[in-house]
């Protein structure tokens, strides 16, 4: 360098002076001092647009794509605001990229300049949460972020804000709260079109008491699907609570008319017939059915989903809700095709409905499954006995015996089977045993 250059330099801004170091450096294809030189401008001015552009320039060249671009959008950014200083989305923007970079002076005079021209702007006040919450400055935090979704209930960043704030604060309860918040918010933003998805984020804004939020969403829902049953269940519990029963009623027997399985539904029902005493056996079974279905619910693995749908069955069973409890009996068999129990339950309702043929291939079929069991002959000495086939009935009965000797309720059967077959005797002797059985079980107890 001449002297003559070096004397010109001293009287040129330093900012300047790393810039156009930056860029001989460019020239000669040495990209890496370069970005230092630019990065160096950058720190004493931050704000000029083209120390950004020069800057992305370079780290593109090293092959730092996210950087660049980075940079460029910067750029892009610091022009659109020279050009429009009143578009708050760009000053929003800058604020946001300079806190990323930690130059918070830089960042809250954009803040300040967005707050000035739109004072009710949520994401300047999300911003601004979270310079507090950079600056360790919690309390100041948190109420930024509150303003700001007082002003938008659907600003995820603020949502987000409060999250980590609460995670540090080792508040479980609140994290949570806003945790779901975000994260329902956030999966209805990508699928906008979704009426599971605004029922969902309804849901989750009613267990959090943001009821006026929570009747936006499940109306979206219904925009989006008419018979979206999340969004009649929401909206039904909105009107319970607000004392509406009869819409209420409404809305929960729509869900159930969609899906029978539906236990809060049922749930919400029960509770609406218990408040008049002429429904109360409506109750009784709405709230009943509501525990049964809500164990189906519950159920993960196959094991546990066959338990509650068989014991599902059993319960509409014995209501006579023949036609239901075959649905059930059926679910549970396809989540655990291997356990003879199931087959002889379905089995004994199809005899109750005379479907007598279709009883005996189930009984066969768990006969198959535990042939050296007595549970199989059980059954099909019971589908046996409902067709009047007495003497089939009594060698089925006495093959579960031998399985079973002391099976109380096999000597049961059998004396039944007697008893039908005029086998007065034998019907007394099969009595006797039951007796007897019985008692020696109530003496060890």
């Amino acid at each position: 360098m001449s002297f003559f250059q070096f004397f010109l330099d001293l009287f040129v801004e330093k900012d300047v002076r790393f810039f156009n170091n930056g860029k001989k450096f460019m020239e000669k294809g040495d990209y890496l001092k370069a970005t230092y030189e630019f990065k160096e401008a950058l720190n004493i001015k931050p704000t000029e647009e083209k120390y950004h552009d020069a800057f992305g320039q370079s780290m593109y060249k090293r092959g730092m794509i996210p950087e660049a671009d980075l940079a460029f959008a910067i750029a892009d950014d610091l022009k659109q605001a020279a050009t429009d200083p009143r578009d708050v989305k760009v000053l929003c923007r800058l604020a946001r990229s300079f806190q990323d970079k930690r130059m918070f002076t830089v960042s809250q005079g954009y803040i300040q300049r967005t707050l000035a021209l739109d004072p009710n702007n949520d994401q300047a006040h999300c911003l601004l949460g979270r310079a507090n919450f950079l600056g360790n400055k919690v309390n100041e935090a948190i109420m930024e972020y509150e303003k700001a979704i007082e002003l938008n209930a659907y600003c995820i960043e603020a949502y987000k804000g409060l999250e980590d704030i609460f995670r540090a604060q080792k508040k479980k309860a609140k994290e949570k709260e806003y945790g779901e918040l975000a994260k329902h918010i956030a999966k209805t933003s990508k699928s906008s079109k979704d009426p599971v998805a605004h029922a969902e984020l309804g849901d989750a804004f009613r267990k959090y008491k943001r009821l006026a939020e929570a009747e936006v969403e499940y109306k979206e829902a219904f925009k989006l699907d008419s018979q979206c049953p999340g969004a009649l269940v929401g909206m039904g519990i909105l009107s319970y609570e607000a004392g509406k029963m009869p819409d209420a009623k409404e809305k929960f027997t729509a869900a159930i008319k969609i899906n029978k399985y539906n236990s809060m539904a049922h749930s919400y029902l029960g509770l609406i017939y218990q408040s008049d005493p002429k429904t109360k056996k409506n109750a009784e079974w709405e709230l009943e059915l509501a525990k049964q279905l809500s164990a189906v619910e519950k159920a993960t693995d196959p094991v546990k989903m066959y338990q509650a749908y068989i014991n599902l069955g059993d319960f509409l069973n014995s209501h006579n809700r023949t036609e239901d409890a075959e649905e059930a009996y059926l679910r549970g068999i396809r989540a655990n095709a291997n356990v003879p129990e199931a087959y002889v339950k379905i089995a004994l309702l199809y005899a109750k409905t005379n479907k007598s043929q279709q009883a005996l291939d189930y009984c066969d079929h768990a006969i198959k499954l535990a042939p050296k069991q007595e549970i199989g002959f059980i059954g099909k000495g019971q589908v046996l006995m409902a067709a009047n086939d007495f003497e089939k009935a009594i060698s089925h009965f006495q093959e579960a015996l031998k399985f079973s000797p002391n099976n109380a309720d096999i000597h049961d059967h059998l004396a039944n089977a007697y008893e039908k077959k005029g086998m007065t005797k034998l019907a007394e002797k099969e009595r006797k045993i039951v007796d007897s059985i019985k008692s020696t079980q109530e003496g060890r107890i």
